[in-house]
């Protein structure tokens, strides 16, 4: 395998180790923060390193390093996501492959749009500004964890034939 090949494969090493990892600090931030504010910790650290990584990377000189830190910026995404998934299953625990599915649907709406819309920041303005736009993407991801809330389900509560709530 030649260096190009490393390099080109150097983002999926960065999901490969940090996405494990970011399973095992949402979980250890829900056991310590409760599940609301352990799952909001776990995907801000994750979007955050994310949106700085891929900062410096996109404004730097080195090549060597803007690889480094845009592919260690695209395994600390992954390090977030992992949270998503923990998460469908916090707020709809008997519909969390439903809501997993409008989740992925979601992200593929969006994977079908970033190459258009990156090439097209790429091509008008330069691929720093592609990058630092994807920054602050993930940052705007992250920031609206604010609103996921993952002790309340979303899901009602199931009623009995005879119409009581069951508890």
């Amino acid at each position: 395998m030649g260096r190009s090949g490393f390099w080109a494969g150097a983002p999926y090493l960065a999901m490969l180790l940090l996405s494990p990892l970011g399973g095992w600090a949402s979980d250890a931030a829900v056991r310590k923060l409760g599940k609301c504010r352990g799952r909001q910790c776990a995907v801000w650290t994750g979007m955050a390193a994310s949106a700085v990584l891929i900062l410096i990377g996109g404004n730097t000189g080195n090549n060597t390093l803007a690889i480094v830190m845009v592919a260690t910026g695209a395994g600390f995404n992954m390090f977030a996501s992992v949270t998503w998934w923990a998460t469908c299953i916090d707020l709809a625990p008997r519909h969390a492959a439903s809501l997993s599915a409008l989740m992925n649907t979601c992200g593929a709406l969006g994977g079908w749009l970033a190459p258009v819309l990156t090439a097209y920041i790429a091509e008008s303005f330069g691929w720093a500004s592609a990058l630092d736009f994807i920054a602050v993407l993930s940052l705007t991801g992250g920031f609206l964890w604010i609103l996921v809330n993952a002790e309340r389900g979303i899901e009602p509560e199931p009623v009995e034939a005879s119409g009581s709530t069951v508890g």
